[in-house]
């Protein structure tokens, strides 16, 4: 089985020194056993190569069910069209071909060559030593075996960064997803920045009718958050409104 990616017990500390609200979470990919497609549970497939234009979409189906349609990496919206989007490894074929075809390693990241799966890639393909490659490919977080908000807090402006107070060992692996993925890249940070400031927007209207009620409107957005755009620096935001998980 693919190695444990994760990286501490737990949350530490925020920036600002508190600790991180379990509401505060970045989606976490839930995968069960029996979300294996069919097609992976053959003993005679080991090669990724193998598998039909049916069985990759079969693939695409059950990641995108899992990561309730958002890329796993940036959660921007992604649909399920052959052209919306790629099946992504996490840990490269090229170095790890005895995970080719692993369930685990498998992830649906969205087609922006500047971002995501296919920013990870470009990085690791510049690093012509395969030790160097393989050492900082298995440094990256997986959204579906760690607590990603562990590792990195969003920003209101829309900025993505290392979380303070986290040891050295988990302090490298988020620098080193957050410049693999490019998650600080302008489109993704603008993204982020605007659908705040509309929920910011909102909630100063809400405002005016007093303070128990923008409680109540903050607490109801933060439960509707399983199929947003950009759901974990919303979450992070109304999160701090709240002031509670």
């Amino acid at each position: 089985p693919l190695p444990p990616l994760g990286g501490g017990e737990g949350a530490r500390q925020r920036g600002e020194g508190a600790q991180p609200a379990r509401g505060a979470r970045m989606r976490r990919m839930k995968r069960p056993a029996e979300s294996t497609p069919a097609c992976l549970t053959d003993p005679e497939l080991t090669r990724f190569s193998q598998l039909t234009g049916p069985e990759k979409q079969a693939i695409r189906d059950a990641l995108l069910d899992l990561q309730q349609e958002c890329c796993a990496y940036c959660e921007r919206a992604i649909g399920r069209d052959r052209d919306d989007g790629h099946i992504e490894h996490l840990w490269r074929q090229k170095d790890y071909p005895e995970l080719e075809v692993q369930w685990s390693n498998l992830f649906f990241s969205c087609m922006d060559p500047r971002t995501c799966g296919k920013s990870k890639d470009g990085r690791l393909v510049d690093m012509k030593d395969p030790v160097t490659r393989r050492a900082t490919n298995e440094q990256v977080l997986a959204p579906d075996r760690v607590d990603v908000d562990h590792f990195l807090r969003f920003l209101d402006d829309g900025a993505v960064v290392v979380r303070d107070g986290l040891d050295a060992d988990d302090a490298a692996r988020a620098a080193t997803t957050l410049e693999l993925f490019n998650l600080n890249s302008d489109t993704l940070v603008t993204g982020r920045r605007k659908a705040i400031g509309l929920l910011v927007s909102v909630l100063d209207s809400v405002a005016a009718l007093g303070p128990e009620i923008t409680l109540t409107f903050a607490e109801q957005q933060r439960a509707k958050l399983a199929h947003a755009v950009h759901a974990t620096a919303i979450r992070q935001f109304l999160t701090a409104v709240i002031g509670s998980p």
